[in-house]
């Protein structure tokens, strides 16, 4: 890994590296934070250099056993967790841009695996499922409208591009999507009822 990526030595300066990573959502603060105002593909970048260097401090951390492996598997976990979530209102905004929103629609992404059991490794993939809920008939209001379903499918892909896709930066995680109801065919439709 250092042999590719020799500024994550930059990471483990000081002494702050070796503590554990916050919790999911200071994580995705940061993670915001530093991708404000970048354009799309800057800020991606930019998140995959910071996931990076956490990861590999991570790692050092566990090859040095300076910390409980389990506290490590937790903080890969609110790692990944953190970069799903500002990942996904990354992609959800310049998603936007284009097809709007749906109005009273919901997209939500369910962590199984060792993501949903708090337990990853450096090498785990994401196994997340995408579910989304929305109004019978529902459009998005954009300049390019879309149906609630092909709306949800497209960026149920777009998030799962941001998370997962090399850019200059390097890759991030290798996310796994095929555990979803529907297989292959995309994102699952939700229809809650009240009882």
């Amino acid at each position: 890994m250092l042999a590719r990526r020799p500024d994550l030595l930059d990471g483990l300066i000081d002494e702050s590296s070796f503590a554990l990573p916050p919790e999911p959502d200071a994580m995705a603060e940061r993670l915001r934070s530093a991708m404000r105002g970048e354009p799309y593909d800057r800020a991606l970048d930019r998140a995959r250099r910071l996931i990076a260097e956490r990861r590999f401090s991570l790692g050092v951390q566990l090859i040095a056993a300076h910390a409980d492996p389990l506290d490590l598997a937790m903080g890969y976990s609110n790692v990944a967790e953190g970069t799903i979530v500002a990942m996904a209102e990354l992609a959800s905004d310049e998603f936007a841009k284009t097809h709007g929103k749906i109005e009273g629609g919901e997209l939500m992404i369910l962590a199984l695996g060792r993501l949903g059991g708090r337990a990853l490794t450096h090498a785990s993939d994401l196994d997340i499922i995408y579910v989304y809920d929305a109004p019978e008939g529902a459009m998005s209001d954009g300049k390019k409208p879309l149906s609630a379903t092909d709306y949800y499918n497209r960026l149920a892909n777009r998030i799962t591009a941001a998370i997962s896709v090399p850019t200059a930066a390097g890759p991030l995680y290798d996310v796994d999507t095929r555990l979803r109801p529907q297989g292959a065919r995309g994102c699952s439709q939700s229809r809650w009822k009240d009882f």
